[in-house]
Parts: C-alpha cells; structure tokens; sequence
C-alpha cells in the first residue's frame, strides 16, 4: 500500500498485475484450483523476467536488462 498521495510507491506492482490480468490470463483456460492459480502466477513471473522482451528496455528481457546494467 502507498501512502496517501505518492501513488508510484505502488506503480510497479500495479503494473505486473495489469500485464497478468489482460496479457496471462487472458490467454489461458480459467483455473480451477488455488494451486493452479499458483503455477499459473510462477509461470507468469518466471515468463516476465525470463522471457519477455521489453520496448522499454532496448528489447531486452528483465532479467538480461539487469545483467546488463550491473
């Protein structure tokens, strides 16, 4: 939770969840299960650092774009 008018603490995460929401999920058979919601999230998070390329980040992936930048 941000603090009252610094709505960019939150900016991050509420952008991980947009992505899942319209670009995950949408794309996949409803779950049926909480440990299915679960996978569902891992493999979200492991295809978002690990796979998915970036326009933002010269067309990198986040996990090369923090290699990069170290």
């Amino acid at each position: 939770m941000s603090h009252p008018g610094h709505s960019w603490e939150n900016s991050l995460m509420e952008r991980w969840w947009n992505d899942f929401k319209l670009i995950w999920l949408a794309k996949r058979a409803r779950t049926e299960t909480l440990e299915e919601l679960e996978e569902s999230v891992k493999e979200s998070i492991e295809y978002c650092n690990t796979q998915r390329a970036y326009a933002s980040k010269n067309g990198l992936t986040a996990e090369k774009f923090r290699v990069q930048t170290a």
